[in-house]
């Protein structure tokens, strides 16, 4: 039961240990990045009936050195918070310095959701969190989850530091899946196979840059405009013209068309949720005899469970 509430499970190993790592003081750049699978191959020395070794995640754990710049960061927001949680601000930073493997913390005010179903609780706090998925594997990019563990640790460590009459809430973010479907023409000479696979991984680019990207910002609560995601589609060399281009949000597992309207766009629905790429796009070739520029669309071509729902 409620098994949505159950983080993503990712494997069942029998036979584990924990390896930790050894400073000898002669690395010091070695927490900058986790150590990558598939580094540790055996034991230092040998083992009686170990007849394998396998390492299939990255490390996890362990911070480098303190940098001058982090250092005064630091200070300076412990003079702030004074390790008291009492504001929106005190909550997200206290979490983010305690924990360095979580890239966003928000936190969310009593009636922040909009549930009009569940009656608001005075001294409620949610606090949303999103994991740093950087050079760690295996991770999902589009929809990074925090671990039960990492949770309960959060939990643990506010517990001290809130108002008595607080009640605190750990959860990962809700992730929706933006899928879009358009008309597009090809420029001549190229292959069509080859640009929907190009275009499909462009356009995931470019509504998820985090999971390709260092520098990409993931946005918790934020919308995207359809004109941004024409711009970006017209822009691409291999792309002559687009048409009627629709967007879909997958939440409950099937596509629900974004109403059109002015300042047409899509948005995640509630503060805890974040927009990701869909895994796939719906694009509609446009045959060099067809010069449909506007208006593609109709019944004609609609797709039923896309755009066209059969009640």
């Amino acid at each position: 039961r409620a098994t949505d509430s159950v983080c993503d499970l990712l494997a069942v190993h029998p036979h584990a240990v924990l390896a930790v790592f050894d400073d000898a003081g002669n690395a010091a750049d070695h927490g900058l990045r986790p150590l990558p699978p598939g580094q540790i191959t055996g034991p230092l020395a040998p083992v009686q009936g170990l007849g394998k070794l396998l390492q299939p995640y990255s490390a996890f754990g362990g911070r480098p050195a303190e940098a001058d710049a982090h250092f005064n960061v630091r200070v300076s927001e412990r003079l702030r918070h004074r390790q008291r949680a009492l504001t929106a601000w005190d909550y997200e930073r206290l979490v983010l310095e305690k924990f360095p493997q979580l890239y966003k913390v928000k936190c969310l005010r009593a009636d922040a959701l909009g549930d009009a179903a569940a009656p608001v609780e005075p001294g409620r706090i949610d606090l949303v969190v999103v994991p740093n998925i950087t050079h760690r594997f295996p991770s999902n990019p589009y929809a990074p989850k925090a671990s039960a563990d990492l949770l309960r640790d959060i939990e643990a460590f506010l517990a001290d530091k809130t108002p008595v009459f607080a009640s605190l809430r750990i959860k990962n973010a809700h992730f929706v899946a933006l899928m879009v479907r358009c008309g597009v023409r090809f420029m001549p000479g190229t292959d069509e196979g080859y640009c929907r696979q190009r275009l499909t991984q462009d356009l995931n680019r470019f509504l998820s840059p985090w999971a390709y990207d260092d520098s990409g910002d993931l946005v918790i609560g934020g919308s995207i405009y359809a004109n941004s995601i024409i711009n970006f589609i017209e822009q691409r060399d291999y792309v002559d013209f687009i048409a009627g281009l629709r967007l879909f949000t997958i939440d409950d597992g099937r596509p629900k068309l974004v109403p059109e309207g002015t300042g047409y766009h899509a948005s995640a629905g509630r503060p805890d949720a974040v927009l990701v790429a869909a895994t796939a796009h719906e694009f509609d070739v446009i045959a060099a005899t067809d010069f449909r520029v506007q208006g593609f669309g109709g019944i004609g071509n609609m797709r039923i469970e896309l755009d066209l729902i059969v009640g």
